[in-house]
């Protein structure tokens, strides 16, 4: 774990591995971007992650991948050496655009890329994955998911949950399948524990 002071002197803290796995994950789904190229691939094995993202590029082409066309890269500057007012133009660019496809950033603003707090980049990228990893659950890229609908659901209700909750079927159905009585209901404190994944 590490942590850091903030300015208000609180304790601000983070899992090494969350921020492996996210610079793995934006390894993977930036590869191969030009416009990415000079700092791709990241070590996760150090901060590059935070550093990554301080000039809003990376984070608008994961929003991108998110939920496609929401940033137009026509207005993103992506040059080499962005002065501070290009720097913040993107930043800004890519947090409203965060805003725009429903995610939850309260407080966050550009200065946290660019002074880069650690928990606060973490928070943010920690939903654009979530949408990112989530966008192929669905029936087209899936079919076999048919087989999580309950009683009385037809094809149709089951396309209109959200991926998370076709995702707590998942595991609930194998649970099940498995002779477990635990059921999930959330993805998050449910799963905190391990023994349901297990």
């Amino acid at each position: 774990m590490t942590q850091s002071v903030g300015e208000s002197g609180f304790t601000h803290s983070y899992l090494v591995e969350e921020r492996i796995c996210f610079a793995k994950l934006v390894n993977e789904f930036l590869n191969g971007d030009e416009d990415c190229k000079e700092f791709i691939p990241i070590n996760p094995e150090n901060d590059d992650l935070f550093h990554c993202m301080e000039t809003g590029v990376a984070l608008s082409k994961l929003v991108n991948i998110a939920v496609e066309n929401t940033i137009d890269m026509r207005a993103v500057n992506r040059k080499k050496n962005l002065n501070i007012y290009q720097t913040k133009e993107n930043l800004n660019l890519a947090i409203n655009a965060c805003k725009g496809i429903g995610l939850k950033l309260p407080g966050i603003k550009t200065e946290a890329f660019i002074e880069k707090k650690h928990h606060l980049i973490l928070a943010v990228l920690w939903q654009v994955m979530r949408l990112c990893l989530t966008k192929k659950i669905s029936l087209k890229d899936c079919p076999e998911i048919m087989r999580l609908a309950e009683e009385g659901e037809t094809l149709q209700d089951l396309m209109k949950l959200p991926p998370e909750t076709i995702l707590i079927r998942w595991l609930n159905f194998h649970l099940k399948k498995q002779g477990v009585e635990k059921k999930v209901n959330n993805l998050g404190s449910d799963l905190k524990d391990s023994i349901a994944l297990t």
